[in-house]
């Protein structure tokens, strides 16, 4: 996106997709109160925070089973 503060969320989001994140961690990575966040996010990328952290766990995993040997276990 063009907003450096949802850029920076969405970093966070990739580097840390393994844990469980909430709203409120990544909002106060960002500096941000996570209500805001959570607007500007949907507003900017037409998805909700929640819903791009899943896509982004998905995208992984089919990375993973795609590209290596692991199994689905």
């Amino acid at each position: 996106t063009n907003n450096g503060k949802i850029n920076v969320a969405m970093h966070f989001i990739q580097e840390n997709y393994t844990r469980h994140l909430s709203v409120k961690e990544i909002a106060e990575e960002v500096g941000l109160s996570a209500e805001y966040l959570s607007s500007q996010f949907h507003k900017l990328t037409d998805t909700t925070l929640p819903s791009y952290i899943t896509k982004r766990k998905i995208a992984e995993a089919k990375n993973l089973l795609r590209f290596t040997n692991m199994s689905l276990a």
